[in-house]
């Protein structure tokens, strides 16, 4: 039984809310049950089981109603008589709980010989109406207990009696249900106190709101009764008007003294009785304040009952609701006796003037000369406080921050762009502030004996320091490079004067040149190892492709085993091939053509070959705002960022995860920063890529960017992945950065200018060169002599094999020169195959040039590695075609028929 009887009269109303629809639920499941047990039950056992159900249904019923009638005359008698009810030891409806829970769990053991489906049905219809107890008697917790227990025990007995493994299953598991519904019967009470609880708090709640809402109501009639006692009694004229002027209130001395009766004020209004003669005059005033255009006292020129001038000063206040006039105080005081003094303090001081006058004649001549020096004077401070002025302005229009200090170190003066570097809204804002403490932290360490500029206040010095931390107003400290000096007066020192720069942004272009010449320096030496790395590539290639043509001659098995590892050989060189494409990509820096592309479109494009690339286990999510533009960019390379980002992000998720890709419309309408990174106002395409991976260290995130940087395990990465989507963005003048923590995922956010016009660019392609056979006819390479001009030996060797091989007739040289002497003695040379670098101040494309001086049918074929600058720049004037070394033996085949053909 709770202590709380508070609690258990709740308890008790909200079950007997429930007891009607438990009433119907346990007499149509009683019917339910007699109907389905009806043929095979005999007569008299179904009949005392339903009597019994009945009975106890008709008791229950009886109770809720002396229940509700014992609640009505409760309501209906005073509460004094109303006895408090004794409560027992073992509430009433614990008991009937447990009886209704005992009537039907006995069913089970009753109805022992039913069959298999009608058991389960029954079964089936007990741990309903246990289930239903648990929400419908959880009031009282202890009642849904014992209903449930009483109903699911016997159940329980009855499973175990039966002796098998499947009973005994179903035993446990209704032993677990049976625990479940009396946690989850715990739970609903727990929810129903905090029901009851909050209901009682909000009553009280309100009540207290009443309560205070009826003393403030008290408190202000009795304000108001004093307020008028005090008016009443006080010698000044007290009014108050609504927002259109009508009288709402006035005291009895300016009912005495403008002689009206507060009739005759219920018909007037305060400008009624303001006096006609100086009527414009009282509106402006009265208009100013209610404007709250002037907060000063007023004077009004009133109007008595009988038409005399009542002048009067005193205070306006006037009342705003909503931006609505609602009301008018006024407090007037009588002045007649003073505007009476004024009035005769000005005739006297006429008359006074007059006299002076008179008396002063002979000295006029003297106050010219007086006055024509004071005015000397005046002009001399006029431009004294002019110069003042313009070195003010001169200061404020200086980019340079400077300030003045005394010899403690106080500011003495300081200009605008000072207390905008030191983050304060005005130059005010820094006189009489230690300079030395305000810019300086406190963690600093710098002492006021070690500071330069501190010393310039006590000794005649000057004082420079470039890259030097001062503190702003919020404490976040920037670089500054300053100069200091002493300020000498009549020999004295008196102060300094301090003139300094925020060199934030140089520093940060000069880290920018730092870091660019550093990639420069990397990218001319991954350049020249690509060069050699290629040649070697070329002469394994090429004779790993002899091999493979040669084991096709072979009988197997041992040919099929040799050419099995040929080919693994190949692949590998092709890998190393393609990674030299990848080093020769970086150091060229190779200017793109820009062409408007859709990023959206190749997005959707991509999304497939993605979703293959990086497995199941990974979730894509592609996000494209449909209002998205295009921009200038390479497919090509859009691909390959997006490629590059992708596989960092699948490796930054081993156990799998959500890479999400979002394109849409940004406009900036002014600089802002992102993660150190600041991106100029301007209208832009982002396009945002994001993992719910591993995450970046904020040590390496600075590096990131870095050519040959990685974190991966050695031979998992090379590190030239971001680099070239760094090249990409940067070449399309975009700007790029990277948001990451730790075990929090990373975002890479990339903004590309982009383009305002709606309609489709075509796209740029070149025409396939047609791959002739002859003219329509059979072509015989042996009718052919090539002059082959590699100053490689390996590469020479291999390359003419590849020739022979494919029936040409094959002349080399090994430079320039030599190739000239040869094609001028050799004759019938059909074509020129010469790599682009080579020595002796001759290179491939000016060898094609004398060559076809002096031959114009010769056909020209160039191969090159890396050629540097002067390569690139004559390749993209050059009408040659040029293959990227290693040449494949197929590419060569087809490269050779094609320039022969042409």
């Amino acid at each position: 039984m709770p202590a709380n009887r508070d609690l258990y009269r709740d308890q008790v109303a909200f079950l007997a809310q429930q007891t009607p629809i438990t009433i119907l639920v346990s007499g149509g499941v009683t019917l339910f049950t007699s109907i389905f047990l009806w043929t095979e039950l005999p007569d008299l056992p179904l009949f005392i089981w339903m009597m019994a159900q009945c009975i106890f249904i008709t008791a229950i019923y009886l109770q809720w109603r002396r229940e509700d009638i014992r609640q009505r005359l409760k309501l209906s008698q005073p509460a004094s008589s109303q006895p408090p009810r004794r409560l027992s030891f073992i509430p009433q409806p614990v008991i009937w709980g447990g009886l209704g829970g005992a009537l039907w769990g006995v069913t089970v053991l009753y109805f022992h010989e039913l069959e298999p489906e009608s058991r389960l049905a029954l079964i089936i219809v007990l741990f309903g109406m246990a289930s239903g107890a648990s929400s419908v008697m959880a009031a009282i917790p202890a009642m849904a207990a014992s209903f449930i227990l009483a109903t699911l025990t016997p159940l329980t007995a009855y499973f175990f009696l039966q002796a098998t493994t499947a009973y005994s299953a179903l035993g446990a598991m209704a032993i677990i249900y049976t625990f479940s519904l009396l946690y989850s019967a715990h739970n609903i009470y727990r929810r129903f106190l905090e029901f009851t609880q909050n209901r009682r708090e909000n009553a009280a709640l309100l009540e207290q709101i009443r309560n205070e809402r009826e003393a403030a109501a008290e408190s202000l009639a009795r304000s108001e009764e004093r307020y008028s006692d005090v008016a009443d009694n006080v010698g000044d004229l007290v009014v108050s008007t609504d927002g259109d002027g009508a009288f709402l209130f006035v005291n009895q001395a300016f009912r005495e003294k403008l002689g009206y009766s507060g009739e005759d004020l219920r018909k007037l209004t305060f400008r009624s009785i303001l006096h006609e003669d100086y009527l414009r005059q009282s509106l402006d005033r009265i208009g100013s304040v209610l404007r709250r255009e002037a907060f000063d006292p007023v004077e009004l020129a009133l109007k008595t009952k009988g038409g005399d001038i009542f002048w009067s000063e005193g205070k306006i206040n006037p009342l705003h609701e909503d931006g609505q006039l609602i009301r008018i105080h006024g407090v007037f005081r009588d002045i007649s006796l003073r505007r009476l003094a004024e009035q005769a303090q000005r005739e006297m001081q006429e008359e006074l003037q007059l006299r002076v006058t008179a008396a002063t004649r002979d000295l006029e001549e003297k106050n010219i000369s007086l006055q024509k020096e004071v005015s000397e004077r005046l002009q001399a401070e006029r431009a004294w406080r002019n110069s003042e002025a313009q070195l003010r302005l001169i200061l404020d229009s200086s980019v340079e921050a400077i300030y003045g200090v005394d010899r403690e170190g106080r500011c003495t003066f300081a200009n605008s762009a000072c207390a905008y570097l030191l983050g304060f809204q005005e130059p005010a804002d820094l006189l009489g502030a230690d300079m030395h403490t305000l810019t300086h932290s406190p963690d600093g360490g710098l002492s006021v004996e070690a500071c330069a500029i501190c010393q310039v206040n006590r000794k005649n010095i000057r004082a420079h320091a470039d890259n030097q931390k001062f503190t702003r107003k919020d404490g976040s400290q920037f670089a500054v490079e300053y100069s200091a000096g002493s300020i000498v007066r009549d020999s004295q020192i008196v102060g300094g004067v301090v003139a300094f720069l925020d060199i934030t942004r140089r520093l940060t272009a000069e880290e920018k040149l730092r870091q660019s010449q550093k990639m420069e320096a990397i990218g001319q030496l991954t350049g020249g190892i690509a060069h050699d790395f290629n040649n070697l590539l070329a002469i394994i290639l090429g004779n790993l492709d002899l091999l493979a043509s040669s084991l096709q001659k072979e009988t197997p098995p041992q040919a099929s085993v040799m050419t099995r590892r040929t080919q693994a050989a190949i692949r590998a060189s092709e890998r190393a091939s393609a990674l030299t494409q990848r080093l020769l990509t970086f150091s060229q820096k190779k200017r793109l053509s820009p062409q408007i592309i859709d990023p959206g479109r190749i997005m959707a494009d991509m999304s497939d070959m993605l979703r293959r690339t990086l497995g199941d286990e990974i979730q894509l999510d592609i996000r494209v705002d449909r209002a998205a533009c295009k921009v200038l960019g390479d497919v090509s390379q859009f691909e390959n960022a997006i490629i590059n980002l992708s596989l960092n992000a699948r490796d930054a998720m081993p156990e799998g995860g959500v890479l999400s890709f979002e394109i849409r419309n940004i406009s900036l309408d002014e600089a802002r920063v992102f993660s150190g990174t600041e991106i100029p106002a301007g209208d832009y395409l982002c396009i945002r890529v994001s993992d719910t991976g591993a995450g970046i260290a904020q040590e390496n995130l600075n590096r990131v960017f870095e050519p040959f940087f990685t974190t991966k395990e050695s031979g998992k990465g090379t590190g030239l992945g971001l680099s070239m989507v760094f090249d990409f963005v940067q070449q399309l003048s975009g700007h790029i950065y990277i948001d990451s923590l730790p075990a929090r995922g990373t975002e890479v956010s990339i903004f590309l200018p982009r383009m305002l016009q709606t309609t489709d660019a075509a796209t740029i392609s070149q025409k396939p060169q047609e791959r002739g056979n002859g003219a329509e006819g059979f072509f015989n390479p042996a009718a052919h002599k090539v002059l082959v001009v590699e100053d490689e030996p390996g590469v020479r060797q291999s390359t003419v094999a590849q020739l022979k091989e494919l029936g040409y007739t094959v002349v080399t040289a090994e430079d320039g020169p030599a190739a000239i002497e040869i094609f001028s003695a050799e004759p019938g040379i059909d074509l020129l195959y010469s790599d682009v670098s080579m020595p002796n101040g001759m290179n491939g494309h000016a060898l094609a040039e004398k060559i076809r001086a002096l031959s114009s049918d010769v056909k020209i074929l160039l191969c090159t590695g890396y050629d540097g600058e002067t390569g690139i720049a004559s390749a993209a004037a050059s009408t040659y075609k040029i293959l990227q070394k290693p040449v494949r033996k197929d590419t060569l085949e087809m490269a050779l028929r094609e320039a022969l053909n042409g």
